[in-house]
């Protein structure tokens, strides 16, 4: 808000960060017992703005003494282009990993997603796909199906591509307040 960046009329107002940090610490409890139960936390952010919130709850990970990268996904939306790519970039250079929507969590709409760095190193997609399991198209598929090659990773590119469209449908309707 120092630098004004909001926009009293699109209703922007970033929330400071001492404030964004103990909402964070009032909300997520005792990682360590969650994870041991789910093997990890999922973090949805229906106005992400800059991402300050998703800063704040990968901060108060870190001081629970858990990795926020291996332990922590979130998926942030914002309806502003300039505050996603804002997201996008803080989250990135922090290593969160993250999908990031440019869209609209009231009515669900989407108009692009960009996945953080983190998300690839950490193996995000194959924990998501274990947790949610495939898309149904995938399921149909004959194991023959499959190209052969030296390496065959676990699950075919095109099957994590629908995956990841299906997991976007999924957290924006978790986050829509009319769907």
């Amino acid at each position: 808000m120092q630098l004004e960046l909001g926009n009293h009329w699109k209703g922007q107002f970033f929330t400071p960060f001492e404030i964004a940090r103990l909402m964070a610490q009032m909300t997520v409890g005792d990682v360590r017992a969650q994870v041991e139960e789910q093997g990890f936390i999922t973090v949805c952010e229906p106005a992400a703005g800059a991402g300050g919130m998703l800063i704040a709850m990968a901060d108060t990970i870190a001081e629970q003494g858990m990795n926020f990268q291996k332990v922590m996904h979130a998926t942030a939306i914002d309806v502003d282009a300039t505050a996603v790519h804002m997201c996008y970039v803080q989250l990135s250079l922090l290593g969160i990993p993250a999908v990031v929507l440019h869209g609209n969590a009231l009515s669900a709409e989407t108009w692009g997603h960009w996945l953080t760095p983190m998300h690839f190193v950490h193996g995000w997609d194959f924990k998501l796909l274990r947790r949610y399991g495939p898309p149904e198209s995938a399921e149909q598929r004959a194991p023959e199906a499959r190209p052969q090659a030296p390496y065959q990773p676990p699950y075919p590119a095109e099957q994590i591509a629908e995956f990841r469209q299906r997991v976007v449908a999924q957290r924006v309707g978790q986050m829509s307040l009319f769907g």
